[in-house]
C-alpha cells in the first residue's frame, strides 16, 4: 500500500470472467459525480473477452490501472493484492457485476471528511433482477455499536458499498486466503475493534441478483465460513476459546428459525443465550456506546430471548418461561413488540378464516 502521493480515494474492483456485465459496472464508476480517484481493477486470470474489455476503457481514461493475476486466486488474494497497489487514503470496494448511484462517492467523501473516526463506511443497496430491475431495498443498521453488535449475528454491511481506510485494513492483515468465500465477514469482524463503522443512510448501490452471483453459488459453503470467522472473533473477544458448533448455535440466534443443520435443543439453547449474554458483557466493556446503542442492543438481546423462548416451548415450558421473563428483564420494552406481534398474527389468522375480530 503506497498512501504517499495520488488522490485521497482509490476504487478496487476484481473481475472473473465478468464479460457479461462488467462494462456496466465501469460506466458506473466512470460517471460519478466525485472524479478524483485511481480505478484499480484487477483481472483475476479471466479466459473470456474481459481482458479486451478492460483494455479497451484503460485507453480512454487514465484514472484506470489494470492489474492481472496470471491464474485465477481468488477473492480475498486477489483483494489483497489490489489494497497494497491503492494509493488513496481511503479504498472504495465495487463488484464486476453490479452498478452504483452516480453520486455514491461524492456522498461517501463528504461523510468521511465530517467523521474522521470512521474507517469501515457502507450504503444501504438497492436489489435487482439481473436487467437491474428494481424490486426491493435493503437497510442496514445507522450506529457504529449495532454495525459491531448484530455483526456477530449476520452481515451488516455489504462490501461492495464500503469505504475503507487502508492503514486499518492493513493494520489488521488483509484479506485472509483461508476464507476463499466470506472474506469480507472476516476482515470486517478483525476491524470491529480498531475503527468506527458507519451507514450513508441511502440506497446507493445496485445489487444485481443472478446466477453468476459468488454469494448466490455457495450458500452452504458461505455459511461455514461465516461460523468459522464467527469462532474466532468470540474466542478473541472473549479471551477464551469456542467451538465452531457453540459459534453456529450462537449464530442462529440471530434467525427467527432454525437452519444450516444446527438442530436447537433446550441444552443448545440455553448455552447459546448464556454464551450472548457474555459476549454483551465483553462486548460492552471494550466498545464505547452511546445510551442509545446500548438500549438497542439491549432489546435485542430481549428479542433473541422471545424468539427462542417461543421456539423451545414445546419441548420445554420451564426453560421457554425463563427466557420470556429474562427478556423482560432485558427490554420491558419488549411487551409492546410481543404484543404487536401477536395481534398482527390474530388479525392475520382471523383474516385467512374469515372470522370477525371480537368487539
Amino acid at each position: 500500500m503506497d498512501v504517499t502521493s495520488g488522490p485521497l480515494l482509490s476504487v478496487l474492483m476484481c473481475v472473473y470472467n465478468g464479460e457479461r456485465h462488467v462494462e456496466a459496472a465501469i460506466e458506473s464508476v466512470l460517471n460519478q459525480t466525485y472524479t478524483d480517484f485511481e480505478f484499480i481493477i484487477l483481472d483475476d486470470g479471466s479466459t473470456d473477452t474481459t481482458p479486451d474489455i478492460l483494455a479497451r476503457f484503460a485507453a480512454r481514461d487514465d484514472r484506470i490501472r489494470l492489474l492481472k493475476n496470471e491464474t485465477n486466486k481468488g477473492v480475498p488474494a486477489s483483494s489483497t493484492i489490489g489494497f497494497r497497489a491503492a494509493s488513496g487514503t481511503y479504498v472504495a470496494r465495487m463488484d464486476a457485476d453490479d452498478v452504483m448511484h452516480e453520486m455514491r462517492f461524492e456522498k461517501q467523501m463528504a461523510f468521511l471528511a465530517k467523521h474522521p473516526e470512521v474507517g469501515l463506511l457502507g450504503t444501504d443497496t438497492f436489489t435487482t433482477d439481473q436487467d437491474l430491475k428494481l424490486f426491493g431495498t435493503v437497510k442496514y443498521p445507522r450506529s457504529s455499536g449495532m454495525l459491531k453488535w448484530l455483526l456477530y449475528f449476520y452481515m451488516t454491511l455489504h462490501h461492495p458499498t464500503c469505504v475503507m481506510r487502508a492503514e486499518v485494513v492493513q493494520k489488521v492483515g488483509y484479506y485472509r486466503e483461508k476464507f476463499r468465500i466470506g472474506s469480507d465477514f472476516d476482515l470486517f469482524n478483525r476491524m470491529r475493534f480498531h475503527t468506527e463503522f458507519a451507514m450513508v443512510p441511502e440506497p446507493l448501490y445496485y445489487y444485481r441478483h443472478w446466477g453468476g452471483n459468488i454469494s448466490m453459488q455457495s450458500t452452504l459453503a458461505l455459511e461455514k465460513s461465516f461460523v468459522m470467522s464467527l469462532t474466532e472473533a468470540i474466542s478473541t473477544l472473549l479471551g477464551r476459546s469456542i467451538s465452531e458448533e457453540q459459534a453456529a448455535a450462537f449464530r442462529n440466534l440471530g434467525r427467527r428459525l432454525t437452519g444450516f443443520g444446527f438442530p436447537e435443543t433446550p441444552e443448545a439453547v440455553q448455552d447459546a443465550v448464556a454464551l450472548a449474554i457474555e459476549v454483551f458483557e465483553k462486548f460492552g466493556a471494550q466498545q464505547p456506546l452511546s445510551r442509545k446503542e446500548r438500549w438497542e442492543i439491549r432489546h435485542h438481546l430481549a428479542l433473541i430471548h422471545v424468539q427462542r423462548s417461543e421456539y423451545i416451548l414445546p419441548q420445554s415450558p420451564k426453560l421457554a418461561r425463563s427466557l420470556a421473563w429474562k427478556a423482560i428483564q432485558y427490554s420491558p420494552f419488549i411487551v409492546v413488540t410481543v404484543l404487536g406481534k401477536m395481534s398482527r398474527r390474530l388479525v392475520r389468522r382471523l383474516t385467512k378464516t374469515g372470522d370477525k375480530l371480537p368487539d
